[in-house]
């Protein structure tokens, strides 16, 4: 199951509001060597940044 999958069906079985729910995913869904979770955070949000076409 891809994780936008498993973001889809806890919205749905848990009543969660999709506004406040984290697509993208967090340290745990995105992996990570330990001691890079800065490195990693900020590589996302740079990703995000670009999609959603933001600085």
């Amino acid at each position: 199951m891809r994780m936008r999958d498993v973001v889809l069906w806890a919205i749905k079985e848990l009543g969660l509001d999709p506004d406040k729910v984290n697509v993208k995913g967090g340290a745990t869904v995105i992996g990570h060597p330990l001691g890079a979770t800065g490195a990693r955070s900020t590589g996302t949000v740079a990703r995000i940044l670009q999609w959603e076409k933001k600085k």
